[in-house]
């Protein structure tokens, strides 16, 4: 069997059609049975979404049937790491003077560790239920506020934002709120399958690859700790952060 995956940023636009197209020529050939084809994205924006009005519309003037198909973002088991091995072996074996530099971004860190956090507040505000978080997005998830995008939450259902502005008491539908001083440290809406309470814990799926290194200390908030789960089912903590780490990131 061999494996296609066409990749984009937003898998509705040229992977798809990339995808279409080869599914298509396949088909013609009747080798069916030896192809698996399929496309993804890497960026989370347009996640559910079908393909694009562009390439629905030049495949069909091609005559070229339209894959069914959402956007969905490429992650870890899309690669076959064994294959990317063995060819960087043979490669350093053919060139020994070459120097191979690889970003293997979601390939590595994909799923490789929540951000784990605790409700320390509930407020309500104009119907708005917002509980506060020991976290902060702003400092410790900026990239769920730069694509934009919302984080997926453990043992949570994931809404529309405004959704927490409809949502009856008890239906359990809360905003989650940052512990800075900025106005716009927030996000959601999420279904919770009880009332949140302060001591609750939030735990933020795939988050820590951003929060290790796109993080900042803004108005003194510091760090989470960074922990390891090993195989014996025992928490190590790694690192902890303090105030002299944000002392001397000032100097």
């Amino acid at each position: 069997m061999i494996k296609i995956l066409f990749i984009c940023h937003g898998n509705i636009c040229r992977s798809t059609m990339a995808e279409s197209v080869l599914t298509h020529l396949v088909h013609q050939l009747h080798l069916d049975n030896q192809f698996e084809i399929d496309s993804a994205a890497t960026s989370r924006e347009e996640i559910g979404n079908p393909p694009h009005y562009g390439t629905r519309n030049k495949l069909r003037q091609v005559q070229i049937p339209l894959i069914a198909h959402h956007a969905r973002q490429m992650t870890r088991k899309d690669y076959d790491v064994e294959r990317l091995v063995a060819i960087l072996k043979g490669l350093k074996e053919r060139y020994p003077d070459l120097t191979v530099i690889l970003e293997p971004g979601s390939a590595f860190v994909w799923q490789t560790g929540p951000l784990v956090a605790s409700v320390v507040d509930v407020v309500e505000n104009k119907g708005i239920r917002t509980a506060i978080l020991d976290v902060s997005f702003t400092c410790h998830m900026p990239d769920c506020l730069e694509m934009p995008y919302q984080p997926a939450v453990r043992n949570a259902e994931t809404m529309e934002p405004d959704a927490v502005k409809r949502a009856a008491p008890e239906e359990n539908v809360y905003r989650l709120g940052g512990n800075s001083c900025l106005s716009g440290d927030y996000m959601g809406a999420w279904r919770f399958g009880h009332p949140l309470a302060p001591g609750d814990r939030i735990i933020f799926e795939d988050m820590i690859h951003y929060t290790m290194v796109k993080t900042n200390m803004f108005n003194g908030i510091h760090h989470p700790a960074i922990a390891i789960w090993t195989k014996e089912g025992k928490a190590e903590i790694y690192k902890q952060f303090s105030y002299e780490d944000y002392r001397d990131r000032m100097s």
